[in-house]
């Protein structure tokens, strides 16, 4: 299998953004250091329908940024599930906005091996209706989430994929903004 990949990096004083294309699956990677308008570029990309990690450290105004965003896909008719690592980073939301990692998806302690916890989840329809409604996945602290629960979940999308097309990408292909501080870890 050919991999082709592309790397653009653009600069300046507030950001950093880097534009990574492997084989037509692109990433644009975004990490604040203040507030300001380049944040209207973020919303741009969101609204298109890129995958995106959004990084910066604290009160840089990520967590304005990812409620812009969700109010610019809801405008867009875009169904949006929004998951955090924990139940405190869900406190950034309004009530019943977001959920944990674990109860979006049904993986309760997550405590089981791999295959139960998906088995489990595909016979909960309410976890599965939810899970194909999503247009949109933003999840927030996702740099305090294990690999293991990146591929539970990504497993899960791949189960519930209608069809061979979506079930060989990533999250089913579903658009995709990671929220966290990747760079404290």
């Amino acid at each position: 299998m050919r991999i082709d990949l592309e790397v653009r990096i653009h600069t300046c004083f507030s950001h950093l953004a880097i534009l990574i294309d492997c084989n037509g699956f692109e990433i644009f990677w975004w990490h604040f250091q203040d507030s300001n308008g380049d944040q209207q570029e973020i919303l741009k990309f969101a609204a298109e329908g890129h995958n995106l990690p959004i990084t910066g450290q604290a009160g840089v105004g990520n967590s304005e940024v990812v409620k812009r965003i969700i109010a610019t896909l809801n405008e867009r008719e875009r169904t949006v599930g929004i998951v955090c690592s924990s139940g405190i980073s869900c406190q950034v939301y309004d009530r019943g906005i977001a959920s944990t990692v674990h109860s979006f998806y049904g993986l309760m302690t997550a405590d089981l091996l791999w295959r139960q916890l998906i088995d489990r989840s595909l016979v909960n329809s309410v976890v599965c209706d939810r899970v194909r409604a999503v247009d949109v996945i933003i999840w927030d602290e996702a740099s305090m989430s294990s690999q293991q629960m990146f591929e539970l979940v990504n497993c899960l999308h791949h189960e519930l994929a209608d069809d061979q097309v979506n079930r060989a990408l990533p999250f089913e292909g579903k658009q995709l903004i990671l929220v966290g501080e990747f760079l404290q870890l």
